[in-house]
C-alpha cells in the first residue's frame, strides 16, 4: 500500500494580518500548531499567492469560497472548510457548496 504524505497546506484568508484582531490571532496559532505537526504552512491571502507546490487548501473564511472551487474543481488539490459561526442566511447555499468539496483531507 502506497501513503500519501499530504503535508504543504495554503492557509488561505481575507484577513489583514498586520491588525491585532481575534481572527489574525486564530491564524497565526493554527499555522504555528499545524507546523509543529510537521506541515508546511503558506499563509496566502489571494490565488496569485498561492504556492507552486501545495497539497491542501485550508481556509476559515467564506468569503474565500472563490478560491476553494478553482483550486478543488481546476487544479484538482483536497480543500478543508473549517466554520465557527451561528447560521446566518446563506449558510445553506454554503452549506450545498461545502457538499462539493467534501472531499477533504484524511
Amino acid at each position: 500500500m502506497v501513503q500519501i504524505n499530504m503535508r504543504r497546506v495554503a492557509y488561505f484568508t481575507k484577513a489583514n494580518l498586520s491588525l491585532h484582531r481575534a481572527h489574525v490571532y486564530n491564524i497565526t496559532r493554527t499555522s504555528e500548531e499545524l507546523r509543529k505537526r510537521g506541515y508546511e504552512v503558506t499563509i496566502v491571502r489571494s490565488l496569485r499567492e498561492l504556492p507552486r507546490a501545495f497539497d491542501i487548501l485550508y481556509y476559515r473564511d467564506p468569503r474565500c469560497v472563490h478560491a476553494a472551487l478553482v483550486v478543488r474543481f481546476v487544479l484538482r488539490k483536497k480543500v478543508i472548510l473549517e466554520l465557527h459561526s451561528a447560521a446566518p442566511r446563506w449558510y445553506h447555499a454554503l452549506h450545498c457548496m461545502r457538499a462539493l468539496l467534501q472531499d477533504g483531507a484524511n
